[in-house]
This record gives structure tokens, sequence and C-alpha cells, in this order.
């Protein structure tokens, strides 16, 4: 029987939930060797992607990422990560953090479903329509 990467991972979070570290361990040693057995190894990195948005849900963790033209400063990126939890009510706030310089200035921050785009770059391009009209 196929299982979908979806159920894979609820089952493991389920196997997981409660569990000491060390359990946890066997428990997923134990996991892979089946999944090796039912030909599922292939489909490893999607379960580990849904277990991680299944969990990140019930433990109400938000993983967001921010894009800046420079790297930010401490408390740019401390500012940043609270201003997510505060508007996703999360628990905790797992912020990934990136440079492109082509944004000019300013940042980018995404989250779940959402960007907010505060870079220079957006707002040169928001002008040039405003002037095209």
């Amino acid at each position: 029987m196929k299982r979908s990467s979806k159920k894979y991972a609820e089952a493991l979070l389920d196997l997981t939930e409660g569990k000491s570290k060390k359990e946890i361990g066997d428990v997923i040693r134990e996991f892979v060797r089946v999944l090796a057995l039912n030909n599922g190894l292939s489909k490893a990195q999607e379960i580990i992607d849904e277990y991680e948005r299944m969990a990140d849900s019930k433990n109400n963790i938000v993983r967001a990422k921010v894009i800046s033209a420079k790297e930010l400063e401490n408390d740019s990126f401390n500012l940043v990560s609270h201003f997510i939890k505060e508007v996703t009510k999360a628990e905790e706030v797992v912020l990934e953090k990136e440079v492109k310089k082509e944004l000019i200035g300013g940042m980018v921050i995404k989250y779940k479903d959402k960007v907010l785009d505060f870079s220079l770059k957006n707002k040169v391009e928001e002008l040039k329509q405003i002037l095209k009209k």
C-alpha cells in the first residue's frame, strides 16, 4: 500500500510526541528502516518538510525569512522577529536571514503566505508605475 508523505509525517509526529531525545532518536531510526523496507526513502525530504510544517503548527512556531540589501544588525533582526511574533501570535519565530544587494535598501519579510516588501527597489518600481499613468 502506498502512503503519502503527509501520512508518513503524521505517523512520525504521533510516534515522537512526548518522547525524550533518546527515544525520538530510536523512533526515527526505526522509522527510516521501515521507510527503506517500503521503498519510501525517495519521499524522505517531502516527509521531513511535512513533519516540520505539522510540528510547527502544533507548537505555534512560525518560520519566516527577512531579506535585506545588507546584513541586518542584531537590533533590526530582533525587531523583525518581535514584529512577526506579535502579528502572528506565535510562541516562537524561527527567522532566517538573506542578503540581496539588488534590493538597494530596506527589506522584504516573508512569513506564512505573506510577503511584506519594504525594499527601496520595490518603492522605485511602484513610483515608475505611478509615473507611467
